[in-house]
């Protein structure tokens, strides 16, 4: 499985973007990506996360006041620049 970014809360997985969206075989997301990189395939979703990243951790968080929130990206995105 291929993480490309997850939301821990409490040291569980609270939401992620995996191949459970990218190569997701129905429509319908329920993921940080908010639909995003569904059903777009590892390439595609892997560039839109770089460019999205920031952002939609960015509303998790707002919409979530008062949380301690964690993130992971997928090790490439890390060294490409995305990072906590």
């Amino acid at each position: 499985m291929s993480i490309l970014i997850e939301v821990r809360l409490d040291d569980k997985v609270a939401i992620c973007c995996d191949e459970r969206c990218y190569d997701a075989p129905e429509p319908g997301c329920v993921c940080i990506c908010q639909g995003q990189n569904h059903q777009q395939g590892f390439d595609a979703a892997f560039h839109r996360t770089f460019l999205m990243a920031r952002i939609w951790i960015a509303h998790w968080c707002f919409q979530r006041p008062g949380y301690l929130f964690t993130f992971n990206v997928h090790p490439l995105l890390h060294i490409a620049g995305v990072s906590q």
